[in-house]
């Protein structure tokens, strides 16, 4: 590898999105120590939650292991000072569907990441593209409409 192949394998390859502080620390140490990304560079895994908005970029490749929890939710304190949640329903222009669950959000959001010969290995659980009934997800994915 020439000297700009391994800036780019170093600073350039992997991205990603953790929006839990302590896992997000944990996994920019392990890039560190696997020579991947500079500890007083940019971050190369941001915190900032990727269901909110559309990508910046497409990218050629997506590995995934997103949540496996099945409903985003938000908790807040209410008037009388009780703790309650509320479920979080994205609505993006670019999702083919509108949904709280999470598992297929971030189905639909490596969708919208990749170019289009892009690929993707996603870990998620059986049912997150069959369940519910009707059209199943999964047609809906592959623009089988």
């Amino acid at each position: 590898m020439d000297k700009a192949e391994k800036y780019f394998l170093k600073n350039g390859t992997f991205h990603g999105n953790e929006i839990v502080a302590n896992t997000r620390r944990l996994c920019l140490m392990n890039m560190f120590l696997h020579n991947i990304g500079e500890i007083d560079g940019e971050a190369t895994v941001s915190g900032n939650d990727s269901l909110i908005a559309p990508p910046t970029q497409t990218v050629d490749m997506v590995l995934a292991n997103p949540p496996f929890g099945k409903k985003s939710s938000m908790t807040f304190t209410n008037e009388a000072g009780e703790q309650e949640t509320d479920d979080l329903t994205y609505n993006r222009q670019d999702f083919w569907a509108t949904t709280s669950n999470k598992q297929l959000n971030f189905v639909q959001r490596i969708r919208t990441m990749l170019k289009t010969t892009g690929r993707a290995a996603v870990v998620v659980p059986d049912n997150v593209l069959f369940e519910g009934g009707g059209r199943n997800c999964a047609s809906e994915a592959n623009g089988n409409y």
